[in-house]
């Protein structure tokens, strides 16, 4: 556990340790001094001091290796440390941190991290972080992030409030205009999210949402889960307490822009003639996502898109593309 001194915090070092001290010290063969531990943990190695002031710089002085085995527990923005749990936290990795190579490979993005972390994890064997020691507070960046997520997350119930259940999943349908009323707030607000999804799955994973790209995936973990979460109920009884029985069953990919997906809703409805109140069933807006639910059943007329789709007289509308 951190001290407390004289207003600081501070961490214990592994040479202020009793049990630290027992271990003792081997030279490594490049001449570095390393710290051993237990087979079952990694192994932190950092450079020797310089003999005279200019023998090494300050930039040398930060930097620390740090050996893994299995996962690290490091979460990550660009090569930027944001989070460290397990195995790094007991290595003594922090937020703040900078990673430099992985296994001996320099990394510059996010998707170097991402791709080299995960290659050394499968390859079950110790492997070596480079890591540059950051300059600010430890745990100033990890209680911002808090503080903004916390934020973000009153404003959102503050603008979605539960109205009230609907029992029969068939009658969770959404309206154009109750999807637009989430666009719009999506528009507001996008800007201070984060592309969240792995970088092996999206070209614009670790930056700033805009709505060209903007998809149900985003939608689904900034508003829909975080929203429904207390009352674990459908993100359409966040918008109404009505049964809105649907008149067409709606099939989208959840990667698809939200607009583009609204464009082609607007344009069915123009082509059938449909009003902007015509409820569509839209599995994310209608299904309760925090219960289970088993998706695939011997009898197909149990699964959850069954009743909606029967109740819809099977009118599906399937969207593609803009096209």
């Amino acid at each position: 556990p951190a001290a407390e001194q004289g207003g600081a915090v501070r961490l214990p070092t592994l040479a202020q340790s009793a049990s630290a001290a027992a271990i003792g010290q081997r030279t490594s063969p490049t001449g570095a001094a390393e710290l051993g531990r237990p087979a079952s943990q990694g192994e932190i190695r950092k450079p020797d001091a310089p003999d005279s002031p200019g023998g090494k710089s300050a930039k040398s002085s930060n930097l620390v290796t740090v050996k893994f085995r299995g996962d690290h527990g490091i979460t990550f923005d660009g090569t930027r440390v944001t989070g460290s749990v397990l195995q790094a936290w007991m290595l003594g990795v922090r937020p703040g941190w900078t990673i430099l190579t992985i296994a001996g490979q320099a990394v510059q993005t996010k998707e170097d991290v991402e791709e080299n972390l995960q290659s050394a994890v499968d390859a079950e064997k110790r492997y070596e972080v480079c890591f540059l020691k950051g300059q600010g507070k430890f745990g100033t960046e990890a209680k911002e992030k808090a503080e903004k997520e916390k934020r973000q997350l009153a404003k959102l119930r503050k603008e979605f409030k539960f109205q009230g259940n609907i029992d029969r999943n068939e009658q969770r349908g959404t309206t154009y205009s109750q999807l637009e009323r989430v666009v719009g707030y999506l528009e507001e607000n996008c800007a201070a999210w984060t592309d969240h999804m792995p970088a092996k799955l999206s070209k614009t994973s670790g930056k700033p949402l805009r709505m060209d790209f903007l998809n149900f995936y985003h939608l689904n973990n900034y508003i829909i889960l975080p929203v429904t979460k207390p009352r674990k109920c459908a993100f359409v009884e966040m918008l109404t307490n009505q049964a809105q029985p649907a008149s067409w069953f709606l099939s989208h990919w959840w990667g698809g822009p939200v607009i583009t997906f609204m464009e082609c809703v607007k344009k069915h409805m123009s082509t059938r003639h449909l009003s902007y109140d015509s409820p569509y069933w839209i599995w994310a807006y209608s299904c309760r996502q925090h219960h289970q639910q088993c998706e695939i059943m011997e009898d197909p007329r149990k699964v959850p898109f069954f009743k909606p789709m029967e109740s819809a007289h099977y009118n599906v509308l399937l969207v593609l593309d803009p096209q």
